[in-house]
């Protein structure tokens, strides 16, 4: 009984030992919350005087950063990136609109990136919402981005039908498949088009698209060109219109108003 009695002990003491290893006294692990650091701009479309030879662009941060940070953007498609000091709320990214025949230019977000942004436990990202600025030279210039599904090669262009067809601004790229035209800020009130002016034509049918930037408001259409003639050496077989414009303007306010209505579909 007594060899009994010492086993048992040795076993009760055993579980007592194992039970006293087994207790967790490490401090517990705290998972550090994240602070967002979000980069937006200022708005989506912003107007500037048709004098205007520049514009800078203010990028905010929803908070300060942390670290060294570097901003990737595009301007009308090319990589670029600018960077900000450790603090900053902001920066400036500042664009050149000196050119004569450049109504519109494009700030495109990519990428926010922070030196040692998990140390500091913050979220460095871009805006979903406020990620693109597009910067138009002219209070009232309406811009025309035209685009296609096929390989043709059309032409645009704002035109006026009275007294007779006659071109307002007419597209000017030889090799891109994106063509641009507007409807400048000065022209008088009146009834204007904005057309299609296919010089080859490939398709019986293309289905053709158009962004316009009208006012502080962008809309995109899409219309169907069908049977469309190929233009001569001189000049264009086929002028299709695409969108009706009227501007007028309150002879009390001065306030202007310009409508579109789709007429190709």
């Amino acid at each position: 009984m007594k060899y009994i009695y010492k086993i048992s002990s040795l076993l009760i003491c055993a579980i007592l030992l194992l039970s006293s290893c087994a207790v967790n006294d490490d401090d517990a692990i705290v998972v550090k919350s994240m602070t967002d650091v979000i980069a937006k701009t200022e708005a989506k479309i912003k107007r500037i005087m048709t004098t205007d030879t520049s514009y800078d662009a203010v990028i905010s941060f929803s908070n300060p950063v942390t670290s060294l940070a570097r901003l990737t953007y595009t301007l009308d498609g090319e990589e670029m990136s600018i960077d900000a000091t450790q603090g900053s709320q902001s920066v400036t990214i500042s664009v050149d609109m000196s050119a004569a025949d450049v109504y519109v230019r494009t700030i495109k977000l990519v990428d926010l990136k922070i030196i040692n942004a998990n140390i500091d436990a913050v979220k460095p990202e871009v805006s979903q919402d406020f990620n693109e600025l597009k910067i138009v030279k002219g209070e009232n210039t309406v811009v025309f981005t035209f685009t296609w599904g096929d390989d043709s090669d059309l032409d645009c262009g704002t035109i006026t039908k009275t007294p007779a067809v006659a071109g307002i601004n007419l597209s000017t790229s030889t090799t891109s498949t994106t063509e641009v035209a507007v409807l400048p800020d000065n022209v008088a009130d009146g009834e204007y088009f904005f057309a299609i002016l296919p010089w080859t034509v490939n398709n019986n049918s293309i289905e053709c698209y158009v962004n316009v930037l009208n006012g502080t408001t962008e809309t995109d259409y899409t219309g169907n060109l069908v049977g469309a003639t190929p233009g001569g050496f001189f000049g264009y077989t086929t002028v299709e219109d695409f969108i009706k414009i009227t501007k007028s303007t309150d002879g009390v306010t001065g306030e202007v108003t310009i409508n579109l209505e789709q007429v190709l579909f």
